[in-house]
């Protein structure tokens, strides 16, 4: 995602698209990329708290419904890596 650019986010399947490109997408969600850095670690992994606006759009998910694994004091443990698979329908192996 570039900063600045307005994404649409399909909740069906996660994916995002550039506002303009799949504005077909029912029940999309407008979001504007604050920032592309990379996450620390995979967010399948357990480790430090991730940023909400690390490259992985799951990391942002996650952290809307629980603030903790992304929260400075919190970490990435592992009811933050279960709901990956329960929020982005992701699957960690």
């Amino acid at each position: 995602m570039q900063n600045g650019t307005l994404w649409r986010v399909n909740p069906d399947t996660g994916w995002y698209a550039p506002v303009g490109l799949r504005d077909d997408w029912r029940g999309t969600v407008a979001i504007t990329a604050a920032s592309t850095t990379a996450c620390a670690h995979d967010v399948c992994n357990l480790g430090e708290s991730l940023e909400s606006s690390c490259d992985d759009p799951c990391a942002a998910e996650v952290c809307a419904v629980d603030p903790y694994c992304c929260d400075p004091d919190g970490a990435w443990d592992s009811l933050c890596a279960y709901e990956v698979t329960s929020i982005c329908d992701v699957s960690c192996g």
